[in-house]
């Protein structure tokens, strides 16, 4: 505040402690807004849990009255380009199944070509005129399916025969022949080779004469195999394109591609030439005509009941938006904030402050109210009614005596009922000590009262707490001032 001249409102304080007595004040408006919150909360939950049974219904409802889904319904619904692709993405889908199959199954793929164990079957065809043709009758057999199956069963292995004819590779010159044998190590080479010799053993040519089989030689060796090297490598790589590949088709199917796509392979259907039996195809046929004929079914919603579970959430917000409501208007409010800040703005001289929350009408929720009071005072400044209202009359007598005042006119820019009725009481007891109070009301706006207070040439102001407005008592006092009336002090009326 800067004094000069005149009474101005320049800044004022805003203090916590009577922000927070005006929430208490205002705990109506407070457990209003929270009753107001939970409702609202709890009616959106059960809005949102309707809408969510609706569509849950609905959807039911439409999935049951939907015709059955099949290959050839799905089909009808596309152009060429469209199926072409789906039948593309089924071949490369069990293409792609085999070659990760085959990598997995395959030991070939899996033998270390930088250290490959190896076992090299040396024969020759002996006491025949016809060894050369004995010779390319085994070489034939050898290189046969049937050779890897009489191995397999030979030495009881749990493998495809096609995986095992892998490891097998054969050479012939003349009457004689070499097979080589591989595998991961030294101990299933050897057994690979037993294997191979005693289904040789047994083996005779249909149109062989008189001769025999005799193995020259056997031996184990590890060797550098760049060409399974090489073949391991390019298997890799084509698989890796061949996978890039196949998730961009993947990429490139709508929902209803997919879903075609999948009944093809559920169905077994490898190629475009392989589709499902006619009996399958009159029985999806029945099934759609069935259904188109059936009566739609009705899905009624869920019963939804009110849940209590964002209740407290509700309330919380609504708490929250009554204190800031509370505390925007109390901020932005030109009524003047307590005796302190008229102090502070003005430098009056304080008769005292009383609460009139005693002289209102009782109403519901009025205990309430004067704990409240006490709260926002604090236990140690909570005074009751009846000492406040003594404390302001010996103020104002003792200042009366002091100056030798006999009459004052009580004036003030607003005043309501209450405020009138301890305006009376004060009269009362000052009359009793031979002292006169005149109410003359506000002299901002009528003459009359402006006309009392020059006859009586003394002047107390009295306001209230909140609703008096502090422009209006820098103009009150401004007239006192200009006019050189005597102002003896201020009295403060809150709650009203």
């Amino acid at each position: 505040m800067k004094k000069q001249n005149s009474y101005f409102v320049e800044e004022r304080e805003i203090e916590g402690k009577k922000m927070f007595a005006q929430i208490l004040k205002r705990w109506r408006l407070v457990l209003l807004l929270a009753v107001i919150g939970a409702v609202l909360a709890m009616a959106a939950d059960y809005r949102m849990m309707k809408k969510s049974a609706a569509e849950d219904a609905q959807a039911a409802a439409d999935k049951a009255n939907a015709a059955p889904v099949t290959i050839e319904s799905l089909e009808k619904g596309m152009d060429r380009f469209d199926r072409q692709q789906v039948w593309r993405f089924v071949y490369m889908t069990n293409t792609l199944e085999e070659r990760k199959n085959y990598l997995n199954e395959s030991i070939r793929m899996t033998i270390n070509p930088y250290g490959e164990r190896v076992v090299d079957l040396e024969y020759r065809i002996a006491s025949s005129d016809a060894g050369e043709t004995v010779a390319q009758s085994y070489v034939d057999y050898v290189n046969s399916e049937q050779f890897a199956k009489d191995v397999v069963k030979e030495l009881a292995l749990d493998m495809r025969s096609c995986y095992v004819k892998e490891l097998i590779s054969i050479e012939a010159s003349g009457d004689t022949f070499a097979i080589r044998l591989m595998a991961n190590n030294k101990e299933a080479c050897n057994r690979l080779a037993d294997g191979a010799e005693a289904v040789l053993a047994a083996y005779v040519p249909e149109t062989a004469g008189s001769y025999t089989l005799e193995l020259e030689n056997r031996t184990t060796t590890i060797i550098i195999d760049k060409e399974l090297a090489a073949e391991q490598e390019a298997f890799n790589d084509d698989l890796e394109l061949y996978t890039s590949s196949y998730n961009s088709l993947k990429k490139a199917l709508n929902d209803k591609q997919s879903t075609l796509a999948n009944l093809m392979l559920k169905a077994g259907v490898k190629s475009e030439n392989s589709l499902l039996a006619e009996e399958s195809t009159e029985e999806a046929t029945e099934t759609e005509e069935e259904a188109a004929n059936a009566a739609d079914v009705e899905v009624q919603p869920a019963a939804v009941s009110i849940r209590f579970g964002k209740a407290p959430l509700g309330l919380i917000a609504g708490i929250l938006v009554a204190i800031v409501w509370v505390m925007l208007c109390y901020a932005l409010s030109q009524g003047i904030h307590g005796m302190e800040e008229a102090k502070y703005l003005f430098g009056v001289r304080e008769m005292g402050t009383v609460s009139a929350l005693s002289l209102r009408k009782k109403r519901l929720g009025s205990p309430v109210d004067f704990w409240m009071e006490k709260l926002g005072c604090g236990r140690h400044n909570y005074v009751e009614y009846d000492k406040q209202l003594a404390l302001i009359c010996a103020n104002l007598l003792l200042t009366c005596k002091k100056e030798n005042i006999t009459e004052v006119a009580v004036a003030g820019s607003r005043l309501s009922a209450s405020g009138q009725k301890i305006v009376e009481q004060i009269k009362t007891y000052l009359a009793k000590e031979g002292i006169t109070l005149k109410s003359v009301g506000n002299v901002l706006c009528d003459g009359r009262a402006l006309l009392t207070l020059a006859q009586t040439g003394t002047v107390l102001l009295v306001e209230e707490d909140e609703r008096s407005c502090c422009n209006d008592i820098a103009k009150e006092l401004n007239v006192f001032k200009e006019n050189e009336l005597q102002f003896i002090g201020m009295v403060l009326i809150s709650n009203c």
